[in-house]
């Protein structure tokens, strides 16, 4: 569909699997310090970068758009904000000190992230079933309703209304019987003959 915001199969291979090793090496590093688990996880957070940046507008902005979701999604640009700019700052940013206090900050961020995924996952999911059980009783009710109910009577369609009936004419009535002057009776003679409608009569 063109305006959904779920994943795709395609996205969902490349999310999962990007953000699970990022997740997965950093953690290991806590517990095993090693540096090619640093190169690991350095990779997989360039990969995820990219794949941030797929996601913006193929799924956060047609969300924000829709209003789906949104105190979940801040959090989670929150999260991911936060991890991006400790990462850098690991690199580039202070001295020993100051690093020892972004690290600490870049890990618990990290170890905190997957519960925050995990809670925006699962409301946009039950949104999403809420909508779909809004709109299959929207259109059930639409069909009962819609419907006549049994042992109820059936609108007729009596058809148009019968046009109203014109009166007819009033029918010509001969001289005799209209009893007419001689004057009348002479103006009839000359135009037409011994029978006068009520038309002519009025126009003479």
């Amino acid at each position: 569909m063109k305006n959904s915001i779920r994943f795709s199969p395609r996205m969902n291979r490349w999310f999962y699997s990007v953000f699970g090793v990022l997740f997965l090496s950093g953690a290991l590093w806590l517990i095993v310090p090693g540096s090619w688990l640093l190169k690991i996880h350095g990779a997989a957070a360039m990969v995820s970068l990219v794949v941030l940046g797929v996601l913006i507008p193929s799924h956060m902005r047609r969300a924000w758009d829709q209003r789906r979701n949104r105190v979940t999604a801040v959090v989670m640009m929150t999260f991911c904000t936060s991890l991006i700019a400790s990462g850098y700052g690991l690199y580039y940013f202070g001295g020993e000190e100051m690093r020892a206090w972004i690290s600490a900050f870049h890990w618990i961020a990290g170890v905190v992230f997957p519960v925050a995924l995990v809670g925006h996952i699962v409301a946009g999911r039950r949104r999403a079933a809420v909508n779909s059980n809004l709109a299959e009783g929207h259109v059930k009710a639409s069909g009962r309703f819609g419907t006549p109910r049994r042992g109820f009577p059936q609108e007729r369609d009596v058809g148009p209304s019968p046009a109203r009936r014109q009166p007819e004419p009033r029918p010509c009535q001969s001289i005799t019987e209209r009893g007419l002057t001689s004057e009348q009776t002479l103006v009839a003679s000359h135009t037409g003959g011994d029978d006068v409608c009520c038309d002519q009569r009025s126009e003479s």
